[in-house]
């Protein structure tokens, strides 16, 4: 039997874990690390702490929280300089996760994020007049002689 060592870091955190049907896909740019990269806006409903919402550019899934049967520890590889042995360090332990079941659903864009302007015209603006509401001109078509 082979074991394997494991240290407790000083700040074992309590983490949630993301279960989501489907392909996620990022694309971090080049000199920025994936931890600095920001998924989305995860929010929980005010009326029960188990539903939660995940908002991700211009869709949003809908999730429950639950519990895990048996939890999952977070390690992380250490190589030890002394002697030159791998460890792994406990950093994190995760007893719940949020399971999106369903389809994003698409978001419409927010009036203010809109690019239509409106124009005010006053009764005294002329030049705003003739351009907006000025009849077109029927264009007379123009007849050459060619004469040889």
């Amino acid at each position: 039997m082979y074991q394997i060592p494991v240290r407790k870091s000083d700040n074992l955190k309590a983490l949630t874990m993301l279960e989501m049907q489907g392909v996620l896909e990022t694309r971090p740019e080049k000199d920025k690390p994936l931890s600095s990269v920001t998924l989305g806006t995860l929010t929980t409903n005010n009326n029960s702490s188990e539903r939660c919402s995940l908002i991700i550019d211009r869709q949003k899934c809908e999730g429950k929280k639950q519990s895990i049967k048996k939890p999952l520890l977070l390690c992380k590889k250490v190589i030890n300089p002394e002697t030159n042995q791998v460890e792994y360090i406990a950093v994190g332990l995760v007893k719940e996760k949020i399971l999106f079941r369903t389809r994003p659903t698409p978001l419409s864009p927010s009036p203010s994020a809109s690019k239509t302007k409106s124009l005010e015209i006053t009764e005294n603006d002329s030049a705003a007049k003739k351009l907006f509401f000025s009849p077109k001109k029927k264009s007379t078509p123009t007849t050459s002689t060619n004469k040889k």
